[in-house]
């Protein structure tokens, strides 16, 4: 973990540490568990920070405002490698997943007297920030662990129809060796509202790799790209990126 990113940690040690997750720790390392609540919205922020001093005056009165209006944090995500950063080029180091009861109290939140103008802080702590809203469709009880990658990727479809069903194909001619490598899918959430640009993604979600190493085999391997070009054809745009849980305790 570099520097700048042990710094952002400490900064959000606080915004976690009440927010009700539970670990435990085994030969593995930490395992954090994580609840999705049905017909709630989760909060993606991604950042890409370079002021931490700004940041830390952000979230010194953003963290206690956003439990007032009944948001917590699930998880953070220290990012390590941005491998598509979509058509507005992110590039972040760093992403966090807060969950709220509704968009309603979202916006809330950020109509706030006292956020709006801590929100100068947010702005001036990085050179990008994008936040996305997914929908929760069902309960969900999740286990992060510290050992594994995780690849957070946000997608949009083609508009075209046929293009868009190519990604079918695609998932079919890679799911065995997607098993075989030991990744899995434990978050899928419906995108609702996207800042920065007025086209809504079709889906957002997490995979779950065993290791940074099992990731690049997928990418590299022979599988993937004979079949790559189904999954270009069918997206209009997406982000991938990937990372690893970060734990605070």
């Amino acid at each position: 973990m570099t520097k700048k990113i042990l710094i952002v940690v400490m900064v959000l040690m606080y915004f976690t540490a009440s927010a009700g997750a539970s670990g435990t720790v085994g030969i593995k390392g930490r395992t954090k568990s994580i609840t999705l609540i049905k017909d709630h919205v989760v909060e993606i922020t991604f950042m890409e920070i370079h002021n931490n001093e700004r940041l830390g005056a952000f979230y010194k009165i953003a963290v206690p405002v956003s439990k007032e209006y009944g948001g917590h944090s699930l998880t953070d995500f220290s990012i390590s490698k941005v491998h598509d950063g979509g058509l507005g080029k992110l590039n972040p180091n760093f992403a966090v997943m807060f969950q709220y009861p509704s968009v309603k109290k979202i916006k809330e939140f950020y109509n706030d007297k006292r956020i709006r103008k801590a929100l100068v802080d947010l702005k001036a702590s990085a050179n990008g920030i994008t936040r996305l809203m997914s929908k929760v469709s069902k309960d969900q009880q999740v286990a992060l662990k510290e050992s594994k990658t995780y690849e957070l990727y946000t997608l949009w479809m083609s508009q075209d129809k046929e293009k868009a069903g190519l990604m079918k194909e695609y998932s079919k001619a890679v799911s065995p060796l997607v098993k075989q490598l030991g990744a899995s899918f434990p978050i899928s959430l419906k995108p609702i509202i996207i800042s920065n640009t007025k086209y809504v993604p079709q889906a957002f979600g997490v995979a779950e790799w065993p290791s940074v190493s099992a990731h690049d085999q997928y990418l590299e391997s022979e599988t993937f790209n004979k079949n790559k070009h189904y999954r270009t054809d069918s997206l209009m745009d997406m982000i991938q990126i990937t990372g690893k849980v970060v734990f605070y305790q």
